[in-house]
């Protein structure tokens, strides 16, 4: 059953179903583009993970020393500072 497959398909996060026979150019750009969505997905990832180690940083140093995070900006947006 055609439904049965594509359910399966998606939910194993399989990139793209390709029926043969195959169109030669059509499917080395799938290729392509899988290879480059993998590497996306590698690199956002990384990216979320450097987001939460920052965080858990600033929660951190908030807590030891309350207000330190908080920044006050002027009305173009830059940063205020203490004289």
């Amino acid at each position: 059953d055609i439904e049965i497959t594509i359910k399966a398909i998606n939910e194993a996060g399989v990139y793209k179903f390709i029926l043969k026979p195959w169109d030669e150019a059509n499917f080395r750009m799938t290729i392509r583009r899988a290879i480059e969505t993998r590497q996306l997905i590698k690199e956002r990832d990384s990216l979320l993970q450097k987001v939460q180690t920052h965080e858990t940083i600033l929660r951190d140093l908030e807590k030891k020393q309350p207000g330190i995070t908080k920044v006050e900006r002027d009305e173009h947006g830059y940063v205020l500072t203490l004289d």
